[in-house]
């Protein structure tokens, strides 16, 4: 047995999403154009590569400083651009 909407319906998370606000922002970022965040994804992209230049490797501490920030900037424009397919798909369909 999967999870069907009706569960999901049953378990009250859309209207706990919709007192928290969820629905709304994920309703504004749908409006958003695919090409808006798959251009905000290469900035985050470079400064990533930027951490990684600039931040030395004199220490332990400084190389994981580096591989934080490095791979949470990575995550983040691998998660627009991913975004950007998904919604261009989306809004294709319609």
């Amino acid at each position: 047995m999967g999870v069907t909407l009706s569960s999901i319906e049953k378990l009250g998370v859309f209207s706990k999403a919709e007192q928290l606000g969820l629905l709304s922002l994920l309703e504004k970022t749908a409006s958003v154009s695919p090409s808006t965040l798959a251009s905000a994804a290469l900035p985050i992209l470079v400064a990533a590569v930027v951490a990684i230049v600039v931040i030395p490797d004199d220490s332990a501490g400084l190389v994981a400083a580096q591989a934080v920030l490095a791979g949470a900037l990575g995550v983040g424009a691998a998660g627009l651009l991913v975004g950007s397919f998904v919604l261009g798909g989306l809004q294709e369909a319609d």
